[in-house]
């Protein structure tokens, strides 16, 4: 019982670290959507805050949904075991209750009775081991998850700003470098400024030549997160976790192109 007491508040903080983080997680990436929602030459501050309120209104709808199917299902299966146990009629079977004692007769000498079998151990020694097998790989594995779900929001939105960054460029040179530092702008408001980042930029049906006629560009953004927890291994570096989005957009959505590739 003592184990009991000490695990479930630990437990239920391990998860509401978990809900912070994903909390976290979302308001970023509502954000970020809203931002750049803001940032296009037909919209204003406040067609962003509109768009951040109806990302945050959707990520919390669809939570109460899934809660409500939950909930639906468990009340269907409640009813369904209420059918099963309801008793009565001339056909209903017979219920029996009975009880089961642990324990062992006397040696010496007869007597109905029996005896409780003596069971002993240490709560502190339970304790101990349940922690170490049970909360440390759970809290791994939630701090873990949540920190790839945060990297993937960031290379998500990272991918969107840098193709808008891009087409909006004169020149392929200077999208590429406005690409890049948008990219790792994004990622730093998302709490990654220290990750990795690659951006490669292609663009179709003139390579070479992106900010002409009918280009599509397609921005493609490599990161990763580093797991927490867990130290270097072998001096190959803290273990990660890699992320990649890519994002394509034509080059006349944000500017208009009219002369043809040469």
């Amino acid at each position: 019982m003592l184990v009991l007491v000490v695990l479930v508040p630990l437990v239920v903080g391990i998860l509401q670290v978990g809900l912070v983080l994903h909390v976290r997680s979302t308001l970023a990436a509502a954000a970020s959507e809203g931002a750049r929602y803001a940032a296009t030459a037909d919209r204003g501050p406040a067609d962003g805050v509109a768009r951040t309120r109806a990302q945050i209104d959707e990520a919390v709808a669809g939570a109460v949904r899934a809660r409500r199917r939950g909930a639906a299902g468990a009340g269907r299966r409640a009813a369904r075991g209420g059918d099963h146990r309801a008793g009565g009629g001339a056909g209903a079977r017979p219920r029996w209750t009975g009880r089961l004692v642990l324990g062992h007769r006397p040696r010496g000498g007869g007597g109905a009775g029996m005896t409780r079998r003596d069971e002993r151990g240490s709560a502190i020694v339970e304790l101990v081991w349940l922690g170490v097998l049970l909360l440390v790989p759970l809290l791994w594995i939630v701090l873990s998850v949540f920190e790839v779900q945060k990297g993937a929001f960031a290379v998500t939105a990272a991918a969107r700003a840098a193709g808008r960054a891009y087409a909006l460029a004169p020149t392929d040179a200077a999208g590429e470098r406005a690409a890049y530092d948008v990219a790792r702008r994004v990622l730093a408001d998302h709490g990654l400024a220290d990750a990795r980042l690659r951006v490669r930029v292609t663009c179709t049906p003139f390579p070479d030549h992106c900010h002409s006629g009918t280009s599509v560009v397609t921005v493609r953004v490599e990161s990763g997160v580093e797991l927490p927890l867990l130290p270097e291994a072998l001096g190959g570096g803290a273990p990660s976790f890699a992320l990649d989005a890519t994002h394509t957009v034509p080059i006349g959505r944000y500017q208009e192109v009219t002369g043809a590739a040469p």
